[in-house]
Parts: structure tokens; sequence; C-alpha cells
């Protein structure tokens, strides 16, 4: 903790230091001469007066004081996937639910411009709370725009989600952003590789972006610019051996020109939680736990046999009412009748975008994977 509060000590040098003097206690105490055999002279100058001028154990009285917590890359919680990149940040600074830790196996970042649409808000904030519903934990950067839009779907669905700051946890900005991750904090945890009383700067947003996809085995960008931080994102995604994936848009729209330039190279078109699973290769794992084959035993009873045939095409994933409409074949004027029959017996649950499941199960999957 002591060292990250000097933030010329960044991972990869502190990753450098570690590996010469062993432990981050002998870095603390080297000399300023064995310092400058590793460091240019001003830069070790800077790290030993620091080292010299702060005393750890008040810091860490103070971080805790604050109700903040502290997660080193040795402990055990420490994430598999975030552990696994070249660079990844040697302490953690969280605050939320500390269950969430273990549910970092199947995590997807959603991120996008702070300059979104109306569409690439309804489309994060749909796909988020989808996503979520099945069980997934969803990260981000607690952002304007598209990043808020995802951790706000999450939260519909009373899922978990993870926010990566760029400054300290106490100094979220803007303030209307506090309230928000108090929200994600409930479930989920809000995370910063920064000390508290560190508001940020130009470097460290861009650099808080490879924890965002090392944390996830998939990146999906909404909406970015040509120049936008999503992209950078997509790019640490790629070179940590993430699945990048890109959501389609308007051609005329600029937040549009992001996604679609990942798309020619190579990136996966996503338009639907089904097509996530496909990318991911999670398909299978999903449909065996969620898409189950319905015996006649397992119907509700009391329902009319046009009933009975829509509820037989009903799974635990949200589907849209054209998929729905061409696998039993039906008029969509015919099927929505019978949905809202069955939606108001409390069977089938619609979801923005006429979207439908079987009602009670996002909670029935958010269990499951607790288990």
């Amino acid at each position: 903790m002591g060292l990250s509060a000097c933030l010329e000590i960044g991972s990869r040098r502190f990753q450098a230091l570690f590996e010469h003097f062993g432990s981050a206690q002998a870095i603390w105490k080297a000399p300023l001469a064995a310092l400058q055999t590793q460091l240019k002279p001003a830069l070790a100058e800077k790290i030993f007066a620091h080292c010299s001028q702060t005393d750890p154990q008040a810091l860490l009285t103070r971080v805790l004081a604050q109700g903040y917590q502290i997660c080193l890359r040795e402990d055990p919680h420490y994430p598999a996937w975030l552990a696994s990149i070249h660079d990844p940040p040697f302490i953690l600074y969280w605050f939320g639910n500390a269950e969430c830790w273990g549910h970092l196996d199947r995590a997807l970042a959603i991120v996008g411009t702070r300059q979104a649409t109306p569409y690439g808000l309804e489309q994060a904030r749909r796909l988020a709370r989808e996503w979520s519903a099945l069980g997934m934990t969803v990260v981000s950067g607690l952002a304007t725009g598209i990043d808020t839009a995802a951790h706000q779907g999450v939260l519909e669905a009373q899922g978990r989600t993870v926010a990566v700051l760029g400054t300290g946890l106490d100094k979220i900005s803007p303030a209307a952003k506090r309230g928000l991750a108090r929200e994600i904090a409930r479930e989920g945890l809000v995370i910063s590789e920064y000390p508290p009383g560190f508001g940020g700067a130009r470097w460290s947003f861009p650099l808080r972006n490879r924890i965002i996809s090392g944390l996830s085995q998939g990146v999906l960008v909404v909406e970015a610019g040509e120049k936008s931080g999503a992209l950078i994102t997509s790019d640490a995604a790629t070179e940590q051996g993430r699945e990048v994936m890109a959501l389609p848009g308007p051609i005329s729209s600029p937040q549009s020109a992001g996604p679609h330039a990942l798309l020619k190279e190579g990136a996966a078109l996503i338009t639907s939680t089904g097509d996530m699973l496909e990318v991911m290769g999670w398909t299978a794992h999903f449909e065996s736990h969620f898409k189950p084959d319905l015996k006649a035993s397992d119907l509700p009873i009391g329902l009319t046999n046009d009933e009975n045939d829509v509820y037989l095409v009903l799974s635990e994933m949200p589907q849209p009412i054209e998929v729905l409409a061409q696998e039993i074949e039906w008029p969509i004027s015919q099927l929505l009748t019978i949905l809202t029959q069955l939606e108001l017996k409390g069977l089938v649950q619609q979801w923005p975008g006429s979207r439908y499941l079987r009602s009670g199960s996002a909670a029935h999957q958010r269990h499951h994977f607790q288990q």
C-alpha cells in the first residue's frame, strides 16, 4: 500500500523492482544507491523520499477507516483472469460485496462512449440485464454513457456488476455516480488500483481499461467514436487473448464508427444474448441448464392447448417475439394474444424490446449460479 501511494510506481515498475529486490519490504527499505541501479536518478530520489517520509501503517489505518478494503496479488481471492495478464495490478482497493470475488469465472465487459445515443444506451442496458439474469458478472468503468447503462441494466436484474475506476475510491466524479457506486456495491464491487485521495489523471483512465478487460473473458464494444477510450479496452482485450465483440449501429452515426472498424478487423458481431453465447462457446452449457425439455407433467395446470404450445417454446432466456413466432409457426398477432394471457397468469415475463421468457427465470438463474 505504501508503494502504491507513490504514483510513479505502476504495476510494471513494481514488478521489475520486486524481481530485483525480492519483496515489497526490501523495495521500501532499499538505500538510494540501490534504487539508482534500477531507476533513473531523479525517479529513484523521488521514490526514496516517498518511502522515507511515509508511514504505511498510517495509510492502512486511514483506508480501513474509510470503509475500504485491499486485495493483494498474493491473496487467494485475487481474480485468476486478471492475474494472468502481463501487467496485473499489485494491489486493488475495493468496497462492495466480498462474495462477488468468487463469481468472476463468467465475467464479460460492456464498454462504450460517453456520448452515447439512445440506441446505444438501450442496447447496453438490455444486454447487461440479460447477461446478468443468466448469472454472469458484467464489468465496466462507471463512466457516463454506455458504462452507466450497462451497470444499470445489471441492477435491474438484481445481479452482480464490477465498476473499475481511474481514480481513488473516494474521488468518484461526478457526484451522481457515487449513488450508482453504492448500488453496485450491494451485490458487486467497486475497485481501483489507485489509492484513496487520487483524483485521476489523463493517463490513469486508459491504464484502468486493461483491468476491465483483464477481469473479463470477453469485451463488447457497444458504441465508440474513432478515438474512443473503449477502443483502448478492446485493444487490451486482444493483447490479453480475450474475445472482442462489437454491436453494429446505424452507418450514419459517428458513434458506430468504432464498432464497425472492429467488425472489419474480425471482432464478433453481437446483436443478441444468443450471439454472445455462441461466440463465447457457452451455448451448450446454458441450454443444458436453462432450456430443459418440458414434460407434460411439468406444464402449469389449467392452461388451454394454445397456452401450452406457447409455454413450451418459451425458455429461461429472453427471446424476441419474432423468434418465438418462427419457432411455433404462428402469426405474431396470435402469439401476442396468448403471451398476454400467460403474462396475466404470472407465467410469462416481458422484457424491453418485445422479448419474453418464462416468469421467474431470472431469479432461478441467479440462484443456480450462486450454488
